[in-house]
């Protein structure tokens, strides 16, 4: 069986590493430094696609999973950049069309993945959708990045499956990333996806801002992306603020 053998993160901190030196070992030209500086992501287009195929298959309520990949700093940018490398479906979640419950088979599974196929890889963050109800971060999905996913680096992401679009967040606050922080990029091919088309890549999700239709759905606010009880449960035991390693052992 396995078994998860915990570690601080408060001692962690990301390889440094200069972007412009990712950049130039994926074939990818240089990305411009950004006005605001802020978090950069590279996420793997196969990553992007499996994320939106999951989402997509069932459009009655919520879905979720977890981001697998390596974050970095960046010490003449002064910024953290992470690089997307998996994303890995919650199948056996539980939820509605306004809440997403991780059970404890759910756990089961993502570790069971991430222990067979990418032990060299981190929980860099999650993602969960929001059919029909727009891309935005609730109170409760806000509580559980804070809790959970609290280093500059660690990323959320919202889908609205229905409309087509993507939301990227930053950090314990939660900070929106703009089109141009968010790039997609493929290990075999020669050049990255402009930032821009990124959603043209990935079932037209648009990256960055995305506001609900207040008037429409405010009524759903205080029940919406309710997946702070559901992840208590089993982020307590398994993410322990987004950072830990698998080891196989026998029973």
């Amino acid at each position: 069986m396995s078994r998860i053998e915990w570690q601080e993160t408060l001692e962690f901190e990301p390889p440094k590493r200069p972007i412009r030196d990712f950049c130039q070992a994926n074939h990818m030209a240089p990305v411009p430094p950004h006005d605001a500086g802020g978090t950069l992501v590279f996420v793997e287009g196969e990553a992007l696609r499996q994320l939106n195929e999951f989402l997509l298959h069932d459009l009655s309520r919520e879905h979720g999973g977890v981001l697998l990949g390596q974050p970095f700093y960046d010490p003449e940018e002064r910024r953290y950049f992470v690089v997307v490398r998996f994303s890995i479906a919650a199948k056996e979640a539980e939820g509605s069309s306004v809440h997403l419950h991780y059970t404890s088979r759910a756990w089961a599974g993502i570790a069971e993945t991430i222990d067979q196929d990418h032990r060299d890889l981190l929980i860099v963050g999650s993602y969960h959708s929001h059919p029909g109800l727009g891309v935005f971060m609730s109170s409760t999905d806000r509580a559980t990045q804070k809790a959970f996913y609290n280093h500059p680096w660690n990323l959320a992401v919202v889908v609205d499956p229905i409309a087509q679009k993507t939301g990227w967040f930053a950090g314990e606050e939660c900070i929106p990333l703009d089109r141009d922080q968010v790039v997609m990029y493929e290990e075999s091919a020669v050049e990255a996806t402009p930032a821009g088309e990124v959603a043209e890549a990935t079932t037209q999700a648009e990256m960055g801002r995305s506001t609900p239709n207040s008037s429409q759905f405010l009524w759903l606010l205080p029940f919406v992306g309710m997946t702070t009880l559901a992840l208590a449960a089993g982020a307590i035991w398994f993410l322990r603020n987004g950072r830990f390693r698998t080891k196989a052992s026998s029973s």
